[in-house]
């Protein structure tokens, strides 16, 4: 009888890219992956420490598989930095970053009789990139892992001590991941990291991607607005199977608070960048990340970031409140505004996000465009996908074209969703 494994992960796409790569390995052992909400086996906790709210949902996952009785294994950003905290609670192996495939060796090892307790906590700086292969359970869009750590020294982040310094993947292994998820069906890939715009040499690499025979679209993960200077855009954009959107770390608007988060850029080699890729291409839209309320944060600060969001076509913007996280420089400066009004200016981002995210709805059923979007839900008769800019649309269809590029002509506005209508398959 084979023996059952639950993966949880919490977190960003890389966190979820490594533990399909787990599932993969465990599946290939002749594991059953099930629900992680039932009883199994053996748990694994793939844990985030990005905000203080994603290290408590960490250690509540661990509790409500540890009341399971069976073995629970703990890998990932917040057990790096907490690996005693996680030991604590009764863990029975607890790993890091850059040596979650120990994870696969321990379970296999201690499952079926009573583990033997172990912290695995190896400092990421000291360890080389881990190789692994990670596949998509949607069938339709594929995350390729291709760089891990990073080297800023943002304040306010404590990525950088849980992952260590910027590692990148060797080429030939991201092609040959390329190639075999070709050949399995996928026909879009995102090329993701914890800093993506740090890979040695990140337009050579997609130029190669697009050369692989059944590759139609290809996007990256979350980019530093600095990296886009117009020598490097200029050569992202040559790739015509790059998607015409980006994804931008961007945080802030407010040059005193880019300061004090020490990012790489001001507001005005943001725009400027921002700029020269319209001029490229006027279609181009973006997304970004924004952190709201971090601290001595004022009303003009506020207003700086809500320009941005107004100037610029983002279809859709993560904002969240500013955490606290333990040992970095933000969490000891004066200023620290309180919980309440932290939350307070990232509702007030959310609906300047929303409003342009509308704007640009609208302004697609006017000019009434073909557009290709890659589908990758179908329920209840209704489709969902991203289009190339990253619009999210949906459809009416009796058919299920889950996992297959269509050309649709935006129609319509229903409860704030984009619906489109079908022009012709490819």
């Amino acid at each position: 009888m084979a023996y059952t494994i639950g993966i949880c992960t919490l977190g960003c796409r890389v966190n979820q890219y490594e533990s399909s790569a787990l599932a993969r390995l465990f599946e290939n052992e002749g594991f059953v992956i099930s629900p992680f909400d039932e009883k199994c086996d053996a748990y694994v906790i793939n844990t985030c420490t990005v905000t203080a709210e994603s290290d408590r949902k960490s250690r509540q996952t661990v509790r409500r598989a540890l009341s399971n009785g069976t073995v629970v294994a703990v890998c990932g950003c917040s057990s790096q930095l907490n690996a005693q905290v996680f030991y604590d609670l009764g863990a029975h192996y607890v790993c890091g970053t850059r040596n979650k495939l120990s994870v696969f060796d321990y379970i296999k090892e201690n499952i079926g009789k009573a583990p033997e307790r172990k912290i695995n906590s190896t400092a990421p700086s000291s360890l080389p990139y881990e190789n692994m292969n990670g596949i998509s359970t949607e069938r339709t869009r594929a995350y390729i892992k291709i760089q891990d750590g990073c080297d800023g020294a943002c304040t306010y982040c404590a990525i950088k001590n849980a992952r260590g310094c910027s590692v990148s993947r060797d080429e030939e292994e991201i092609l040959c991941e390329v190639k075999t998820l070709v050949n399995e069906g996928f026909c879009e890939f995102v090329l993701t990291g914890i800093e993506t715009s740090s890979y040695k040499n990140l337009p050579s690499l997609i130029k190669k991607v697009s050369d692989i025979g059944g590759v139609q679209r290809i996007r990256l993960g979350s980019l530093d607005p600095s990296f886009l200077r117009p020598d490097v855009t200029d050569a992202l954009l040559s790739c015509d199977k790059l998607c015409p959107h980006f994804h931008l770390s961007v945080q802030s608007g407010s040059d005193r608070i880019l300061a004090l988060m020490k990012r790489k850029y001001n507001s005005a080699i943001l725009r400027r960048n921002i700029d020269y890729i319209l001029s490229k291409n006027k279609d181009f839209r973006f997304s970004c990340d924004i952190i709201a309320g971090f601290p001595t944060e004022t009303e003009d600060d506020l207003e700086d970031t809500a320009s941005l969001l107004k100037d610029y076509p983002f279809v859709h913007a993560h904002i969240f409140p500013y955490s606290e996280r333990s040992g970095t420089p933000a969490a000891e400066m004066i200023g620290m505004l309180p919980k309440a009004e932290r939350k307070k200016h990232a509702e007030y981002l959310d609906k300047i996000s929303a409003a342009k995210a509308q704007e640009l709805m609208e302004k697609k059923i006017n000019e009434k465009k073909q557009h290709t979007v890659l589908f990758e839900t179908y329920k209840n008769g209704i489709l969902c996908g991203h289009a190339e800019d990253f619009t999210e649309v949906f459809m009416h269809s009796t058919e299920d074209l889950k996992g297959k590029i269509i050309a649709v002509r935006a129609d319509s506005i229903i409860d704030g969703k984009l619906f489109c209508v079908m022009m012709s398959a490819n």
